[in-house]
This record gives C-alpha cells, structure tokens and sequence, in this order.
C-alpha cells in the first residue's frame, strides 16, 4: 500500500510540473516583416508594416534560438538585410527561441507550387 501511495503522489508531482511547464512555453508570434540589420550582439532588426503603420521590431537572440531559413536549421550569419521575418517565439524581454526567416516572402494565399502544371494539362 506505501508503494501505491508513493507512486501516486509521483504522478501527482510530475502532472503538477509538466501543467506549469506548458504554461510559461513562449508562444509563437506569426509576424510578417523585412529585415533591416543584423547586429553583431544578435539583435535582428526589422520593419513591419507599410507606410505611417509602419513599426520597427527588435528580437534578440542567444546561442539557444533556434533559426531557420527557408525552412532549414540557419546560423544568424546567414541571415541578411532584404529576408523576411515570418514567425517569432519569444517571451517579453527574452532572448527568441526561435526566429523563422525566408528569403522571399510568398505569394498572398500561400505558397506556390513547388511544380506548376505544364500548359495544356
């Protein structure tokens, strides 16, 4: 009976945690915006919006931020002024843990195909 019981109460325990755990996870932000600068302390700077809308957003970085570029593991050196920003996760005033960038911004409604059918079929 002290067996059931001590494995109850760590089952109780781990469900408590992994319910905390899940709740402070970053949440992702889908941001659509066009990187203006890289700094050299991991700062990536962007624009987002148009005209008088238009806002600049910093996300910092670490050695932990996961980075993706056109949807492959990137470096931040890969990165470059002209790509686009699409997804952050971060919570406020950390580090991101992950920044997900493509190198042109798809065509409204989605991607396009990766092969269009030939004319005619």
């Amino acid at each position: 009976m002290k067996k059931f019981f001590a494995v109850a109460a760590v089952l109780v325990v781990a469900g408590l945690v992994s319910a905390v755990m899940a709740q402070d996870a970053p949440k992702p932000h889908k941001v659509h915006g066009k990187i203006v600068s890289i700094s050299d302390d991991g700062k990536i700077t962007f624009t987002q919006g148009h005209g008088d809308n238009a806002k600049t957003v910093v996300v910092a970085t670490d050695a932990n931020t996961k980075l993706t570029l056109d949807k492959n593991p990137a470096k931040l050196t890969d990165l470059k002024a002209g790509m686009f920003v699409v997804n952050v996760v971060a919570d406020e005033g950390k580090p991101a843990t992950q920044v997900d960038v493509l190198t042109k911004m798809p065509p409204k409604g989605g991607a396009a195909p990766a092969n269009p059918p030939a004319a005619g079929n």
